[in-house]
């Protein structure tokens, strides 16, 4: 921690004391859920494995790596991927069936004849 505290020119706890109100957590826990969320954006958005994305955002130890992700998100790295993306799949076809049936009923509208009849028996029709 002395590099971000030096950075920030203020001792190492100073920084510990400003940095917790503002986060409700410890710079150590605050780079952890960066490293975290790092990867989780790695093995979803690029298709690293989970081994991949562990060594590349810091970690030396795999093990603990899947420990901390499963405490943090839930659940260990694979099935917490594989979720993601069925939810995104699933969001990402009712948008389609969505914008199908919207441009159905657009079609179907504009095509419509509009007949009003008035009070007093007129009737008026628009295309």
């Amino acid at each position: 921690m002395e590099d971000p505290a030096s950075i920030a020119r203020m001792g190492v706890s100073i920084l510990h004391h400003q940095f917790r109100p503002l986060t409700a957590t410890s710079p150590l826990q605050y780079q952890k859920l960066l490293r975290l969320q790092t990867a989780r954006q790695r093995m979803f958005m690029d298709g690293t494995d989970a081994t991949s994305a562990a060594y590349e955002v810091g970690y030396e130890s795999v093990s603990q790596f899947n420990r901390e992700y499963k405490r943090f998100f839930g659940q260990p790295p694979i099935r917490d991927i594989r979720t993601l993306r069925f939810q995104a799949l699933r969001r990402w076809s009712r948008l389609v069936i969505f914008r199908t049936l919207y441009e159905r009923l657009a079609a179907e509208w504009f095509t419509l004849d509009l007949t009003l009849i008035s009070p007093y028996g007129n009737i008026a029709t628009w295309r």
